[in-house]
């Protein structure tokens, strides 16, 4: 097997499965940050009716909140369709919904390593059961009356880093820069910066900017933390997903009564193994018999990777199986091998 894969034949936007799950991730990221301004950054809480649609449809936050409080919000009552979904088709919340799981799918874009690293750290191994020991103890925790989900919580990780750290980073830096633009106002002639970056500052501060400059105690830590974060994402395909996330976990218990499975075609698998660098669960798609449908997002990348067309997904209910996702047809532009990895 050669150290690096070719380059990837997958860089068009045809409308693929993969596509269509990138396309809702994207959606779902923009949501988040639309609902981050909107609401507790620039003030408008009391005007945004999904101001809590994350935290709402999140099983970690309803459980670990019954279990500490005894009682929830009618609001978070969502997560039961969040949890029923999940019974019944897997585990495919991290794959086209979560938006820190699609931050952390740009982050692989960068990662770049000779294809056997990538296989290598690519296949499942026992340090991803720690998320599981994570989520016990909390749930533990909760049951004694100290509910500390909302450290580990995906979504209250990502708001918290973004609204303590990285927000207001990005306001300073705005700021800066545009109080630069406007006193020294470079240009030629008549035509100055100035003509288009003062309404572009406008533009910023009415819709994304707040009004009172932003400072948090303990900011910098926790961008620190997201950072390392970020940093390990580039080592191990999705780190947080796979080694840490509590929700990530849950979803897994869930997922194990999913009808739709993953079938591996032994006649047509060459075991070249270039299904598994595009894995973000690490749950082992080249094999069949230890395919870890709890780590599966159903992104369907190794799908689209497998070059011999091995790979396609079933709906199983009872003793009955119908083919749902037949394999990509071998020579078409979704078949792609590549030194990248974005999931």
């Amino acid at each position: 097997m050669a150290d690096k894969a070719p380059k990837s034949r997958f860089a068009s936007f045809a409308p693929t499965l993969v596509n269509f799950r990138r396309l809702s991730q994207f959606a779902f990221l923009v949501l988040f940050f639309v609902l981050l301004i909107r609401t507790t950054l620039v003030g408008e809480d009391d005007t945004e009716p999904w101001a809590t649609f994350f935290f709402d449809i999140d099983p970690l936050i309803l459980l670990s909140t019954l279990f500490a409080s005894h009682a929830v919000l009618s609001g978070m009552l969502l997560a039961l369709v969040t949890v029923v979904l999940t019974v019944v088709f897997g585990r495919f919340f991290c794959g086209w919904i979560c938006p820190v799981g699609a931050t952390f799918n740009l982050v692989s874009w960068a990662r770049k390593a000779p294809l056997p690293s990538l296989i290598r750290t690519g296949t499942w191994n026992q340090w991803q059961k720690s998320k599981y020991l994570l989520l016990t103890g909390l749930l533990v925790s909760a049951l004694t009356g100290l509910n500390l989900a909302g450290i580990f919580d995906p979504f209250s990780l990502f708001y918290r880093t973004m609204a303590t750290s990285i927000y207001p980073a990005f306001q300073w830096g705005t700021e800066q820069l545009f109080t630069w633009l406007y006193y020294t106002d470079p240009g030629i002639g008549v035509v100055r910066v100035t003509l288009i970056s003062e309404p572009i500052y406008s533009l910023l501060r009415d819709h994304v900017l707040t009004n009172q400059p932003l400072a948090y105690s303990g900011g910098v830590l926790i961008g620190i933390v997201f950072v390392l974060l970020v940093v390990m994402a580039l080592f191990h395909f999705r780190f947080w997903c796979r080694y840490l996330c509590p929700l990530g976990a849950l979803l897994g218990v869930f997922s194990k009564t999913g009808v739709i499975q993953l079938n591996l075609n032994a006649d047509r698998c060459n075991d070249c193994k270039l299904c598994v660098p595009y894995c973000p669960g690490a749950c082992d798609p080249h094999l069949s018999d230890r395919w870890k449908k709890e780590e599966c997002y159903l992104c369907f990348s190794c799908r689209e990777a497998c070059p011999t067309a091995a790979i396609s997904f079933d709906w199983k209910l009872g003793g009955s199986s119908k083919q749902l996702v037949p394999p990509e047809p071998i020579g078409s532009k979704a078949n792609f091998t590549s030194e990248e990895n974005d999931g």
